[in-house]
């Protein structure tokens, strides 16, 4: 694994962790232990539970004393349950994490090392699949324009990003992360990776499992943000080309191009992970 960055941190920085949950019982607990046991002192934690009806409400009242706010009420969708958070946070830098994933150890000290100057800090995901395995999911910075490249999990956003440019839309179901930072990447705001992991996914979440509705949403994002219409049916099409590719490779049984294929021509490259982790068991 790489080594840490040089720090070229600004001095007295704050920031906000804001995590939405809808029914995550048996997953927010490890987010939630993730974001208090960071070494960083100015950090403010706000969870938004879109009115749960499994117990979540209950793990969260545990925690209730470290936290700046939460609430649970219904919500319209993830992007007001974003904005709810956002007008609660008070932190100079803003991350989101859902209840599936969690951080890594010092995921939010190596952010802020690398800070000065940016808008948008990000860094490596690990992605775990159902059976253990994992990938490591490597951003492409320059590919924002076509596709959603990094990974929003690990995305650290100056919270006057949000106050410039807006929040996130709400109309949109699951694409409101690839239109909020393809707006910064459009407007030329500086994007700075962390070269190494801060955050982990399972698999499993919304985009994944409405992953043609994703792909719709972000040809309409592109389109609100002044993509040429036939450009980005051109690259919708190519991304569903892609994936026909990869299920036909995958069907045939050529997993060493399957591995190829997920390290080059993916948005997001996803590569074997050796580092023999494992996630956290959940309860049963």
């Amino acid at each position: 694994m790489a080594a840490d960055p040089t720090p070229v941190s600004e001095t007295g920085q704050t920031v906000s962790i804001i995590t939405v949950v809808k029914n995550g019982r048996d997953t927010i607990a490890e987010a939630m232990d993730s974001v208090l046991s960071q070494d960083f002192a100015q950090l403010e934690y706000i969870v938004i539970d879109g009115d749960s009806q499994d117990g979540t409400q209950e793990v969260i009242r545990r925690y209730e004393r470290s936290l700046a706010y939460w609430v649970s009420e219904p919500d319209r969708g993830l992007a007001q349950a974003f904005n709810k958070g956002l007008a609660k946070a008070s932190g100079d830098w803003i991350g989101l994490l859902n209840a599936d994933d969690w951080y890594e150890p010092r995921a939010v000290e190596r952010s802020m090392a690398v800070s000065c100057g940016a808008t948008v800090v990000h860094g490596w995901m690990r992605h775990w699949r159902p059976d253990g395995t994992s990938e490591l999911w490597l951003p492409r910075v320059r590919g924002l324009k076509r596709e959603m490249s990094i990974a929003h999990p690990t995305c650290f956003v100056r919270r006057e990003a949000y106050r410039r440019y807006g929040r996130f839309d709400e109309s949109f179901e699951c694409g409101m992360d690839y239109e909020f930072v393809l707006r910064l990447y459009l407007a030329g705001e500086r994007f700075v990776e962390v070269p190494a992991v801060t955050a982990n996914m399972r698999a499993g979440g919304k985009s994944e499992m409405n992953w043609r509705l994703a792909r719709r949403e972000e040809r309409r994002a592109k389109v609100k943000n002044g993509r040429w219409r036939a450009a980005a049916w051109l690259e919708h099409g190519w991304v569903l080309g892609r994936r026909r590719l990869r299920l036909a490779l995958e069907r045939a049984g050529l997993q060493a191009a399957v591995r190829a294929y997920r390290a080059r021509y993916t948005p997001v490259r996803k590569v074997t992970d050796s580092s023999r982790q494992v996630p956290p068991a959940l309860p049963r």
